[in-house]
């Protein structure tokens, strides 16, 4: 009988090894080295045994040395750069990762790799492009799409992330991930109808999807679909008890549907669960002040600003309770109300605001463009104002532009827009693509009808998108999360 060789070795631990016999495996390779120490695929195979089970340090060393018998292996290099990974050597893994792809260029898997570690990084655009490759390359990658899809939603492009979803979704309508994953961009569009379907779909096939219900809950609650929101939370936080993102969202809908105290313990245990979600202590505050608990409110306020000072909606809340309920005198009144620039908006754009300057046509020659910003235009206290100065504008001389800040649309939303020459969602967008949208629109003067309420973007304002500013005396809810 012939003693095994080295390479005999390695194939009955690769055996074991697939097989999931790891103990098994871990001797081959052993008996293997001890026959030829620098075996390069045995030490590879030890190396990867070692990642499995979370010695990502023995992993490195292991398959470095297999590198130093086998320099030119782009899969000894790619499984480097999963264990740089793991061991949160980001910059280390994309090197290990481009060199395989420099040897193996055609190899989906390495620029699906090295796209995994560019998006961690948040290197984006070039994660992207690595995507890409790695989808030109494996047209049926579903991971490849999907994590396309996810990239380029955070870089703001929802129609191309859109397309990407919905690609993966055809390569595997099985798979309810991707409806959820369809659903969630959907519902960033404020296509909250597809999405409500999408996330159906995916419960459909997988009931106890609990995130899926979680944001099913969500989708439904900007509906104003309180109880069926009530309802999906309620289902998520069964399949998980510790979701605090469902807790949190539960206890947005029971406010919505004033039932204070049961939104109160869900925002308490949203905080238990996770003690430092500011939205958590700001959302509390809010309950406790409709409560009519004030100190109480204003101190879980105070608490999310001392853990994110720049936390604008907690500044505004504190504003606005202040304000209301004259609970401090009128100069540290207007001294706070004057430190939530400083505190929330960066200096650097402070800066840019004022030095601003604005090319208009002479009036002479056009209308003036007024524009309102509000997150209200809906069946709300400030519809009342607004619905008749907005008829009463003469259009010979004014060109209204209305950019709102709430996806949620009513009777009067409908009112509203009928009544504008241009209106424009804005909730979707971030404070500089607002004030870019704004500038576009040569926005002469730029009016708020928020101030420190709920859905207000006074960010906006701050920047300066227009020569003129100015805000009517209307505020009416403080804001939420």
């Amino acid at each position: 009988m012939h003693a095994q060789t080295a390479d005999q070795f390695v194939q009955t631990g690769l055996a074991h090894h697939q097989a999931g016999r790891l103990e098994q495996a871990n001797s081959a390779y052993q008996q293997a080295l001890s026959l030829n120490p620098n075996h390069p695929d045995a030490l590879h195979l030890l190396g990867m045994l070692a990642h499995q089970v979370g010695d990502h340090e023995f992993a490195a060393d292991l398959i470095n040395l297999a590198l130093h018998a086998t320099p030119n292996s782009a899969v000894f290099l790619c499984n480097l750069g999963n264990v740089l990974q793991a061991q949160g050597k980001h910059a280390e893994a994309i090197q290990s990762f481009r060199k395989a792809i420099a040897i193996d260029a055609n190899n989906a898997v390495l620029h699906f790799n090295l796209a995994c570690a560019l998006q961690t990084q948040k290197q984006l655009s070039a994660a992207a492009a690595c995507y890409r490759q790695a989808i030109t390359l494996a047209p049926q990658h579903i991971e490849s799409h999907s994590n396309l899809g996810h990239t380029l939603q955070a870089l703001g492009k929802l129609d191309l992330a859109l397309e990407s979803f919905q690609r993966a979704l055809n390569i595997a309508p099985d798979l309810p991930e991707m409806h959820f994953n369809l659903g969630a961009a959907l519902s960033q569009q404020g296509k909250l109808d597809d999405a409500i379907e999408s996330y159906r779909r995916a419960l459909t096939l997988f009931p106890d999807y609990a995130q899926a219900h979680c944001n099913l809950g969500a989708a439904l609650l900007a509906q104003g679909k309180l109880s069926e929101a009530v309802a999906s939370y309620r289902h998520a936080i069964a399949l998980i008890p510790s979701m605090g993102e469902a807790h949190y969202n539960l206890g947005i809908a029971l406010q919505a549907q004033n039932e204070l105290e049961a939104a109160i313990c869900s925002y308490r245990k949203t905080l238990e669960l996770q003690p430092n979600f500011v939205e958590g202590y700001c959302n509390l505050g809010n309950a406790l002040r409709a409560q009519g608990h004030l100190e109480a409110a204003a101190e879980h306020y105070q608490k999310a600003l001392s853990i994110k000072p720049d936390y604008a909606n907690a500044y505004s809340n504190l504003l606005f309770l202040r304000g209301y309920h004259a609970t401090v005198p009128a100069q540290d009144y207007l001294a706070q109300a004057r430190g939530w620039e400083l505190a929330c908006i960066p200096e650097q754009i402070r800066q840019a605001a004022r030095k601003k300057t604005f090319k208009r046509t002479p009036l002479g020659k056009r209308r003036l463009k007024i524009g309102y910003v509000s997150g209200d235009l809906r069946k709300h206290a400030v519809s009342f104002f607004i619905e008749q100065l907005f008829a009463q504008h003469d259009r010979t001389h004014v060109e209204l532009f209305v950019y709102s800040n709430n996806h949620a649309r009513d009777e009067v939303t409908e009112r509203l827009n009928a009544l504008a020459e241009h209106w424009i969602p804005v909730s979707a967008l971030s404070d500089e693509e607002v004030c870019a949208r704004i500038e576009q629109d040569g926005i002469d003067v730029l009016i708020d009808l928020s101030a420190h309420s709920a859905h207000n973007r006074l960010g906006v304002f701050a920047r300066r998108a227009a020569p003129r500013r100015c805000r009517p005396a209307i505020c009416i809810l403080p804001a939420q999360d």
